[in-house]
This record gives structure tokens, C-alpha cells and sequence, in this order.
């Protein structure tokens, strides 16, 4: 099964039962638990579930966005509702500036050389800047 009809499922879920519900009697009474319970499941986990890992609440990553649940062709529709819950709950600017943790270990490697490349930049930097302070308090 591709990965992409996976990250689907909901948006297929939610068209098969909305067909279902006009086909079986008596079944759209339930139409509009079944699609309004999906929808808050997500605005939990989105949201409101804590993360142990990272101690921050909800799951701010790209993949698990409103629209990444749709196929491409819905992001006109699925966007702008996106945006709005994302002003009305959510107090970070960015998901994607918050730091999440890395499980594949190529990804983490990448990440602390690069981190480690910074540091000791940062480290360089403030130490050139230590050699020259004395340097120019002696001028004075």
C-alpha cells in the first residue's frame, strides 16, 4: 500500500461513509457524528495531546497538518480552514520552526554535525571577539 493512500485515509473514510449513509436506511443520522468525531480526533492530536517526548502540546509538524489529509487537489479548499484553527489555537508562529525529534538515525546525524559546526562557529566568534576586548581597553 503507498504511503500516500495512507496519508489519505481519513479523506477516503469520510467519502466512503458520506456515500454509505445515502445508500444504507437510517444511516445518515450518523453522517454528521461520524465526520465531526474525525475532525475533533484531529484537532486533539494537533492541538491538545502532550507529547512526552518533546513536552509540547499537540503534533506541530507538516505531515500531520489539515491539508497533508486531503489529496493536492482539495488544498484550495482545505487551506484556508487550516489557517484559521491554526490562528485560533495555536500560539506558534511556525510549525515548522519548532524542533521535533529525529527517529531516523542518518537525519540525527545530520543534525548534530550541523549543530556541532555551528557551536563551534559560535564558539570561534565569540572567542576572536574576546581576544580583541583586551586589545582595545590596553589601547585606552
Amino acid at each position: 500500500v503507498s504511503s500516500s493512500l495512507l496519508q489519505w485515509m481519513p479523506f477516503f473514510v469520510m467519502c466512503f461513509s458520506t456515500i454509505m449513509a445515502f445508500i444504507v436506511p437510517d444511516s445518515i443520522n450518523f453522517l454528521p457524528t461520524l465526520l465531526s468525531g474525525m475532525y475533533v480526533s484531529w484537532l486533539y492530536l494537533r492541538y491538545f495531546q502532550k507529547n512526552p517526548l518533546t513536552g509540547l502540546k499537540g503534533d506541530p509538524s507538516d505531515d500531520f497538518s489539515f491539508p497533508s489529509l486531503f489529496p493536492d487537489a482539495m488544498r484550495p479548499v482545505t487551506d484556508p480552514v487550516a489557517n484559521l484553527f491554526d490562528r485560533m489555537l495555536c500560539a506558534r508562529s511556525k510549525p515548522s520552526e519548532i524542533a521535533l525529534p529525529v527517529t531516523d538515525p542518518t537525519k540525527a546525524s545530520r543534525r548534530r554535525e550541523r549543530g556541532e559546526r555551528v557551536l563551534e562557529e559560535r564558539m570561534a566568534a565569540d572567542h576572536a571577539a574576546d581576544a580583541e576586548a583586551p586589545a582595545h581597553s590596553a589601547e585606552d
